[in-house]
């Protein structure tokens, strides 16, 4: 069969066909087809593999037979939806983005998470542009009649004293908040 059906007896005879003295260490880790093709530098040394030269030899063996396959199964991979108390706290962590009930292959989780991470660059790049707009914009605001003889000045809302500070203090918190959530999005898209 194809090697991603091997059992632990099958990665066994393939071992030994170069690396006899390892045989024991993949029996030991039950190591099988599937195992295989996950396996990385580090596991091997984890096993006790520790020979630098057999440890690349082993992975160029594994990518070798890796891409010799012609119809390998796809890994999927689960979601699951959260409770409603989650949810509300989702609402405030971006976690949000993450809440579909469906397995998908590789691939798509990668489509998916594009998509996801877009979407949190785009509201969180409309909340800085909304906060600017309040935290420049408010204090200035003038209203004036067509003729411009009657104008009334706004600042902060008409607030004053401490609920203006802290309104002008949440607004330029959020600013670098929402930015540094934008251009992290963005960064874990790429």
């Amino acid at each position: 069969g194809e090697f991603w059906q091997w059992k632990t007896s099958d990665v066994s005879a393939w071992v030994a066909k170069s690396w006899q003295q390892h045989v024991p260490k993949f029996e030991e880790h039950v190591i099988t087809g599937a195992t295989l093709t996950q396996l990385t530098d580090a596991d091997l040394k984890e096993m006790g593999i520790y020979k630098i030269g057999e440890r690349k030899e082993i992975m160029t063996a594994i990518g070798a037979l890796q891409h010799q396959r012609s119809s390998a199964p796809m890994i999927v991979y689960c979601r699951n939806v959260p409770s409603a108390f989650r949810s509300f706290l989702q609402v405030f962590t971006f976690s949000w983005v993450q809440t579909d009930n469906r397995c998908a292959s590789a691939s798509e989780v990668k489509e998916s998470l594009v998509a996801q991470h877009s979407s949190v660059a785009i509201v969180s790049t409309l909340l800085v542009s909304v906060s600017l707009d309040w935290l420049v914009g408010t204090p200035n605001d003038c209203f004036c009649a067509q003729d411009g003889s009657n104008c009334y000045c706004g600042a902060g809302y008409d607030m004053d004293g401490t609920p203006l500070r802290l309104f002008f203090l949440s607004t330029a918190l959020s600013c670098p908040l929402l930015f540094f959530s934008s251009v992290l999005a963005v960064i874990q898209i790429m």
